[in-house]
């Protein structure tokens, strides 16, 4: 029933966890993207 909550929420700390790492580690980004 709230399985597209807790989606949601994985998709949410993914982009955060990816924000985080991007702060510190540019070289990272530039292989992502």
């Amino acid at each position: 029933m709230f399985d597209w909550f807790n989606d949601f929420l994985s998709a949410k700390i993914l982009l955060l966890n990816t924000f985080h790492w991007s702060l510190f580690s540019p070289f990272t980004v530039d292989g992502l993207f």
